[in-house]
């Protein structure tokens, strides 16, 4: 079923958006719609306004979002109508590196967050016959309605603050993720003569050993647009820790 809904849609980069009415698409399986409650502003989203992030135009950003679940499409069995929820990227679930416990590094996150379609062409939204890209960050939720995947949305209890909760689909994660996984940090004995990572808390902590740190990764990254597996094998770039080269193999 199409959904009417008003967006800010981005026409031209280093443009302003502009308030629109216009469609959400109708659902494919595994995809909830979502009634936007609130929505933060990362600075990626403002990159991506600016032109220095490749997403075709027009398009609807916004990757902060939090609302309630309007309708369902098939499939979707650990959503319902009604239920609070809180958005993030969306991910495969399937290749190594989602399976691995690692879906913001999965095999196709630049064709799911970054390509503006769904994996089978189509677009999210729309303005009449105009195709409208959305899917920015799996969501688009510069809008009062976002189509999403099941898998990026997390139900969070009803008596939350929903319309202050967008900012945990991405800002807060990533600060949290950085500092909790990767970096680990621990109170330290003041005798230790490991270095600390920052002191102005008034304690010490140890920074993660070297050899527990990851050497590199790897995303692979289609054209604008495109789906990977459309014609010639993706572009795979590989970035590593500071003091080694990043490549990319065509």
């Amino acid at each position: 079923m199409v959904v009417g809904c008003r967006a800010a849609v981005l026409s031209g980069y280093g443009e302003p958006a502009r308030i629109r009415d216009i469609q959400t698409d109708t659902l494919r399986d595994r995809e909830i719609l979502v009634r936007m409650a609130g929505v933060g502003i990362c600075h990626t989203d403002l990159t991506a306004a600016a032109g220095r992030i490749p997403f075709p135009l027009p398009a609807v950003l916004g990757h902060e979002g939090s609302g309630v679940v309007e309708s369902i499409g098939p499939g979707v069995d650990s959503l319902h109508p009604g239920d609070h929820v809180v958005l993030s990227f969306a991910a495969c679930r399937n290749c190594r590196n989602c399976t691995g416990g690692h879906p913001a590094y999965c095999a196709d996150f630049a064709a799911l967050n970054y390509s503006g379609y769904r994996p089978d062409g189509t677009t999210t939204l729309r303005s009449g016959a105009e195709e409208v890209h959305g899917g920015w960050f799996g969501q688009s939720s510069f809008a009062t309605h976002a189509v999403v995947g099941e898998a990026g949305a997390v139900k969070v209890a009803d008596d939350l603050p929903l319309a202050l909760l967008g900012p945990l689909g991405c800002g807060i994660q990533t600060g949290a993720g950085a500092l909790m996984r990767v970096l680990r940090p621990h109170r330290a004995p003041r005798s230790s003569s490991s270095a600390p990572v920052r002191s102005d808390w008034g304690r010490s902590w140890r920074p993660l050993p070297s050899d527990a740190r990851p050497s590199s990764w790897s995303i692979r990254c289609p054209p604008a647009g495109h789906w990977p597996s459309r014609s010639a094998p993706p572009r795979r770039w590989t970035a590593r820790t500071p003091g080694s080269a990043a490549s990319c193999a065509g």
